[in-house]
């Protein structure tokens, strides 16, 4: 099975709550699932979770974009699996305009979801420094 990207509504975080706070949106985070696992950033690192419990915990919408082979997803995350999470990237997000997407050994959800998608080849500098719900009112929601 393919790897999709999802917006993800965290029911019961508060540091979700507090990014759609200071981002005026429906959506807090940002995430990749086959319908069976779920890989995100988090403030512990790079988990993978089962998609069954995730998915009822939270409310997910996929985006529009391309699907991603299983494969490469399995590679990439083999590779980051030590990745930590960038706090001050997530902290400084209203100057996001002055923090660069270069190379770095710490992510955020948006900047792994980035990531994921230049290891299999496609093109996404339209993510660049923006928030879940900007993502997802610029490449819009998928009704399946």
């Amino acid at each position: 099975m393919n790897y999709s990207a999802y917006v993800v509504r965290s029911n019961r975080s508060l540091f979700g709550r507090i990014i759609r706070f200071f981002t005026g949106g429906d959506w807090d985070h940002v995430m990749i699932s086959n319908g069976r696992n779920v890989i995100e950033m988090l403030p512990e690192g790079l988990k993978m979770w089962s998609h069954g419990p995730y998915a009822r915990m939270n409310t997910i919408a996929r985006l529009n974009l391309p699907e991603l082979p299983d494969y490469k997803v399995m590679e990439w995350y083999s590779l980051n699996i030590n990745i930590k999470y960038d706090w001050w990237r997530t902290l400084l997000w209203p100057f996001r305009k002055w923090i660069s997407s270069g190379k770095s050994e710490k992510d955020n959800c948006i900047e792994s979801l980035r990531k994921v998608y230049l290891f299999c080849d496609y093109e996404s500098y339209q993510m660049k420094n923006y928030s879940p719900d900007e993502l997802a009112k610029m490449l819009g929601i998928v009704h399946n």
